[in-house]
C-alpha cells in the first residue's frame, strides 16, 4: 500500500489542521529554511504542529 505525504505551506497555521488526520503517522518539520535565504517558523506555527 502506497503512503500518501501531505505538504502545508510553510508559515500556515490555518493548513495544519486540514493536514492532520486520524490516519497521520509523522510530522517532519524545518524549523528555519535555508534556501533563499534565512526564514525561520513562526511560533504559532511550530505550536500547532505540536498540538
Amino acid at each position: 500500500m502506497p503512503y500518501k505525504v501531505r505538504f502545508a505551506p510553510f508559515n500556515a497555521v490555518d493548513q495544519v489542521d486540514k493536514l492532520v488526520t486520524e490516519d497521520l503517522a509523522a510530522v517532519i518539520a524545518e524549523p528555519i529554511q535555508g534556501e533563499g535565504g534565512v526564514n525561520p517558523a513562526k511560533p504559532e506555527f511550530l505550536r500547532a504542529l505540536g498540538k
